[in-house]
């Protein structure tokens, strides 16, 4: 399905804002709308996944849906000894069930379904009862990994592997809020609306 169905597509041009106005109404109560956004913008642009504080410890994790997708990001040293912080589809590779739910510290990612476990890299690390099969890689089975960047302390990341860099997008952002400064900012709290 095309957005095209749903909106003209000069609705979607930049305007000057003394000529902006708002999306129409059908768009806020149609079932496709649904579809087209999870499509062409869940899936394909960057999306703000948490601030790094929520990432304090290593080994934290949260976990998100973006387009309809799991996806679970965790605190991970990276070979330089720095912390990194990476983002994975919430997905185990033998049955498909989550690694985690909601957030907390771990030291490694483990389904509950057959016991598949995952180092914070992503990489496969132990599979129960699986240590004499031919033919089978552990490589092969690492977790699929999201493109995932922090900026100002904010998580950012995105389905799309070809979409623009996060930076691109960001362009200029600090340099137009200052003297607020996003980075000296510390996670308070999270709230979520059923609407």
């Amino acid at each position: 399905m095309s957005y095209e169905r749903l909106l003209n597509p000069r609705d979607l041009e930049r305007t000057p804002i003394e000529r902006a106005s708002t999306l129409p109404s059908s768009l806020y109560t149609l079932p496709e709308s649904e579809f087209v956004e999870k499509e062409h913008i869940f899936k394909q642009e960057w999306q703000l996944i948490g601030h790094a504080d929520q990432l304090k410890a290593p080994g934290s994790y949260l976990t998100r849906i973006v387009g309809g997708n799991p996806l679970i990001f965790v605190k991970d040293a990276a070979l330089d000894d720095e912390w990194q912080i990476r983002g994975f589809y919430n997905v185990c590779k033998h049955r498909g069930g989550p690694l985690c739910v909601k957030h907390g510290t771990r030291s490694v990612l483990q389904c509950g379904y057959h016991g598949w476990t995952y180092k914070m890299d992503g990489s496969l690390r132990g599979v129960p009862q699986f240590a004499h099969v031919d033919l089978f890689d552990r490589a092969d089975f690492g977790l699929k990994p999201v493109r995932t960047e922090v900026w100002e302390g904010l998580i950012f990341a995105t389905l799309d592997t070809e979409t623009k860099p996060l930076w691109e997008v960001v362009e200029g952002i600090a340099e137009r809020i200052a003297p607020i400064s996003l980075r000296g900012m510390k996670f308070q709290q999270r709230i979520s609306y059923t609407i």
